[in-house]
């Protein structure tokens, strides 16, 4: 069985084909793909992989309710080589074009490593990116299952899967 995560982000279980619901910023568009499911996590990756200092692919927007609170979780591992990868997670606020803050935002880790936070939005957000990357100029890193989703909600609608004799809706 396939775990597909529960998200607002627009292919953030990443099964659609190539990346076209991701926006690359100061990133090799060539190198940056879906990788097939492999090893460590047995699931496909969106790699990304910098040109530029602090770039990153961007989520397509993400409408979110004033003053609430959503939960953040992101698989992230970064490539062996170049010795000093770092891979930077970014809530940015597009109403106001400010990023939100995290309590953690960073990882160096070859092993997956999950960022998981509560992040709260701000009184005049309406609307929000999230931004997967790296800080250094070479910067490889590889995210899997971004989950992003009201704190408060108690109903999802899954997406129905063509490929499956079962569909869920609500």
């Amino acid at each position: 069985k396939r775990r597909i995560p529960i998200t607002l982000v627009t292919d953030g279980d990443l099964l659609k084909t190539g990346v076209t619901d991701w926006t690359a910023s100061s990133v090799d568009a060539a190198a940056s793909i879906k990788t097939a499911a492999a090893f460590p996590l047995g699931e496909r990756e969106l790699r990304v992989l910098n040109t530029g200092v602090n770039g990153y692919m961007a989520s397509a927007a993400i409408p979110v309710k004033k003053s609430e609170s959503y939960y953040l979780e992101a698989t992230v591992r970064v490539a062996a080589t170049p010795a000093t990868n770092t891979a930077k997670l970014i809530v940015r606020d597009r109403t106001n074009g400010v990023p939100l803050t995290l309590g953690d935002s960073d990882s160096t880790e070859q092993e997956p490593f999950i960022f998981r936070e509560s992040v709260a939005m701000g009184s005049t957000t309406e609307n929000i990116e999230l931004r997967l990357g790296g800080d250094e100029a070479a910067a490889d890193t590889f995210w899997s299952n971004i989950i992003f989703r009201s704190n408060s909600a108690r109903e999802f609608t899954i997406t129905d899967r063509p490929q499956k004799a079962l569909w869920l809706g609500r």
